[in-house]
């Protein structure tokens, strides 16, 4: 077999339901130097039985089956038995266009990147509707400064599954997914981008992201929401450690704030509590309290002015006052 230019890691739990067009979408890729391995993550559904019947048919795909250690757990030990000159991480709900692979091997062989970036499309599950996402807007084709990359982080999603990273990278810099944690891909995704030394842009729309589940942990009102809290630490505690520029600094708090709010959202009514507790700093969480009750308002309140947009200018004069009155509405009046 010729020599393995890309290795596709797919992490596989209780996904039943999406896991073929998944599977499907990598085997039509027109990179045929690829290896596909499914890491059955311990799943109780068909998906072990699914796996073992598509490697039957193809000998690209290589399925590792393991107990139940979350995905953190199933992309370690994706990457640790990936033989590809670049690995690759695909969501076992979502697919790809069959040229993303040798689109973006190319581009990573002619810049010599340590990773290379594509853009995306969003699909929205209960609308059925697919909408494109450029990553990064404001980038052109092929190496992206130092200076660019940082005035993006935490601007834009901490995506790890638009990317592939060269091997030899992800090794000598010992990255891999912190194991138990929801969330577990923004420290990765922030020691990637801090330490690579070249990191390539491909402005292709190459994957495509499924959102709407709602059977997705990520989106269900949970505990383990409060995973957040611990994540954002380790994040912050990676940002000192290798010495980001304030720039980065600066856009993780806005973030912090932001994915707190989320947070504080889903979690359980019992559970709001012990979160603010956890947080601790006080100023911190006035910041997230206002940014949660603006939130809210503007669900309330402009929505119903959501016609206005299309019909008068004043619009934004509405939304200035609505901002301007929300720091002071509490989470139990709304």
């Amino acid at each position: 077999m010729s020599k393995i230019k890309v290795s596709v890691i797919v992490p596989v739990y209780k996904v039943e339901k999406y896991l073929s067009t998944c599977i499907e979408s990598l085997l039509c890729q027109t990179l045929k130097e690829i290896e596909i391995i499914l890491v059955d993550d311990g799943s109780p559904d068909n998906c072990p039985a699914l796996c073992d019947a598509y490697a039957l048919k193809d000998s690209r795909i290589k399925v590792i089956h393991k107990t139940n250690g979350g995905v953190s757990d199933a992309r370690n030990v994706g990457i640790k038995e990936a033989t590809g000159e670049y690995i690759g991480f695909v969501d076992p709900d979502d697919w790809v266009k069959p040229e993303m692979f040798e689109k973006m091997y190319q581009n990573a062989i002619q810049s010599n990147a340590d990773v290379v970036v594509c853009n995306l499309f969003v699909y929205e599950q209960d609308k059925q509707k697919t909408i494109k996402k450029p990553y990064w807007s404001n980038v052109k084709q092929g190496i992206v400064s130092k200076k660019k990359i940082y005035r993006n982080m935490f601007i834009k999603q901490c995506y790890i599954w638009n990317k592939i990273y060269k091997k030899t990278f992800l090794n000598k810099n010992k990255l891999h997914f912190i194991k138990g944690y929801l969330y577990e891909d923004i420290p990765f995704f922030t020691q990637v981008m801090l330490l690579a030394k070249s990191v390539s842009y491909c402005p292709l729309y190459l994957y495509f992201y499924r959102i709407g589940r709602n059977d997705s942990l990520s989106r269900g009102k949970s505990e383990k929401q409060l995973d957040i809290i611990d994540i954002a630490q380790i994040t912050q505690n990676i940002l000192k450690n290798l010495k980001a520029p304030q720039s980065v600094y600066k856009n993780f708090k806005k973030w912090q704030i932001q994915i707190y709010g989320w947070m504080y959202c889903l979690l359980p009514d019992n559970q709001k509590e012990k979160a603010l507790a956890k947080i601790k700093k006080k100023r911190l969480m006035q910041e997230i309290m206002n940014n949660i009750s603006k939130r809210k308002v503007k669900i309330l309140f402009l929505g119903k002015f959501k016609i206005l947009r299309f019909k008068t200018k004043r619009f934004e004069q509405i939304e200035k006052i609505v901002k301007l009155f929300s720091p002071i509405i509490t989470i139990k009046k709304i």
